[in-house]
């Protein structure tokens, strides 16, 4: 996972660059008022910035001491140190980790239920890169009762449900009630740091075609 700047001499967020050097305008919509009510699907492969992109959105709660939860299986899960290194509070983060897809849904169902969250993550991102993109690896699969139970729960509570899943942005989201799908990518710059960007494919409130870009460094030895 890339880690944000902790503002070096020099270095300004992507969103704050001048006209000159910045690709597109990037409005400010990557936080968790953003994702409110709301199921969202954040995709890419293994090398992409979906985790960076998930812990700005879980820090954005944090800051708002709103409580987060990330549900994930047992043989996969994010760095805690490049967590803490982000700036994450690892002492308020509860980590779910559990056997396979059905038990992360059943949890993440749980958990929504209990209003205890302003922040659900749902990692289902498991498959490998080349099985993926061969179209091997078995796609997520949330049955669209357990869509439509986690966004009436989502708007219930004013929460947000955000799941990780790793796939190429030429293959369908998991489902037609996620109201916000992403495809997140990094790519290297020439003083070593990373371009992280998020290209939202869809948005049932702003509609498509908008991004969020920041520079970040990233963990030692990447």
């Amino acid at each position: 996972m890339a880690l944000p700047l902790p503002v070096p001499p020099g270095v300004v967020r992507a969103v704050r660059l001048g006209n000159n050097t910045r690709l597109a305008p990037v409005p400010a919509g990557w936080n968790l008022d953003e994702l409110r009510g709301r199921l969202t699907e954040i995709s890419g492969l293994s090398d992409s910035s979906c985790l960076t992109q998930a812990f700005g959105v879980v820090l954005d709660a944090q800051h708002q001491a709103e409580p987060v939860v990330w549900v994930t299986r047992q043989e996969s899960t994010f760095f805690p140190i490049d967590a803490w290194c982000s700036g994450a509070d690892l002492d308020s983060l509860v980590v779910v980790r559990l056997l396979d897809e059905d038990a992360i849904l059943r949890a993440t169902d749980r958990l929504a239920r209990s209003g205890g969250f302003g922040l659900v993550i749902a990692d289902l991102s498991s498959s490998s890169d080349k099985a993926t993109a061969l179209g091997r690896a078995q796609p997520p699969h949330v049955p669209m009762a357990t869509q439509a139970r986690l966004r009436s729960l989502a708007h219930r509570h004013d929460m947000a449900v955000v799941f990780l899943t790793r796939k190429t942005r030429k293959q369908p989201s998991i489902g037609s009630m996620i109201s916000l799908r992403a495809e997140a990518s990094r790519s290297r710059n020439d003083d070593g740091l990373f371009s992280c960007a998020l290209n939202v494919l869809r948005d049932k409130h702003r509609g498509p075609g908008w991004a969020h870009d920041e520079v970040v460094r990233g963990p030692d030895g990447l």
